[in-house]
């Protein structure tokens, strides 16, 4: 629906589950509140120093 009239390859960052190299997306700021439902998991992934 929202790719309407692409042609040829589907970009990237439209469909980010197919991707696997992030390398070139620059560095991310997260926010998490005390009540936020993916607090554990944000915080989880900050502490861990992953790129995602």
């Amino acid at each position: 629906m929202y790719l309407k009239g692409v042609e040829g390859d589907t970009p990237k960052y439209a469909v980010p589950i197919l991707e696997t190299d992030f390398s070139d997306l620059p560095s991310t700021h997260t926010t998490v509140g005390s009540f936020d439902p993916f607090r554990d998991k944000t915080m989880s992934i900050n502490r861990s120093g992953s790129n995602c």
